[in-house]
């Protein structure tokens, strides 16, 4: 099934119980309103579920939203822009990509009229980021919370886990199953 298929399907007001006839002419134009015949029929979804999808769609709908780059070949692609303009810092190669760096797109594109950012090594920032994000995240004592927080959850779901085999434990001796 293809993505188009899919679209009509989550958008089809069919499964909210309104289906509709007589939508389109031969040619595949719309009619209009008036010539649209509407059936009520047993809906499969109810109505806030659809409308929860609509608005889902409508909120990734890419002719609303610009696309992002959410993937690259530099660390901090889509999450690093230049502190001139507040452009994207995009990876540039020098010396046959020998040496690597992160500039300030505008400039890279329109020259110093653009924008006057700079072009920073992309090791060097590379490493101060993730040191800085290491020195923050990993604290002794908010890794000691975090491994509390996972063991107290774990423990619970054991626990749930027990008392549900003893339910049907119970449950199998009432019955005369066990």
């Amino acid at each position: 099934m293809g993505i188009g298929q899919v679209h009509r399907i989550l958008t089809r007001p069919t499964y909210v119980g309104r289906h509709e006839f007589n939508k389109r002419a031969k040619n595949k134009t719309l009619k209009p309103t008036s010539e649209i015949v509407t059936v009520e029929m047993p809906p499969q979804i109810d109505q806030a579920t659809f409308d929860a999808v609509q608005a889902h769609l409508r909120t990734r709908n890419p002719k609303a939203t610009p696309a992002r780059v959410v993937s690259g070949l530099a660390l901090l692609t889509s999450i690093c822009f230049c502190a001139d303009c507040g452009g994207a810092m995009t990876l540039r190669t020098g010396k046959g990509g020998w040496y690597r760096y992160y500039t300030c797109l505008i400039k890279a594109r329109q020259g110093e009229t653009g924008c006057e950012g700079r072009s920073i090594p992309m090791e060097k920032l590379d490493n101060l980021v993730a040191e800085h994000m290491a020195d923050r995240l990993l604290q002794p004592e908010r890794l000691e919370e975090i491994l509390a927080s996972v063991l107290d959850r774990r423990q619970e779901r054991a626990e749930r886990r027990r008392e549900h085999v003893a339910e049907l434990n119970q449950w199998a001796a009432e019955t005369g199953c066990a």
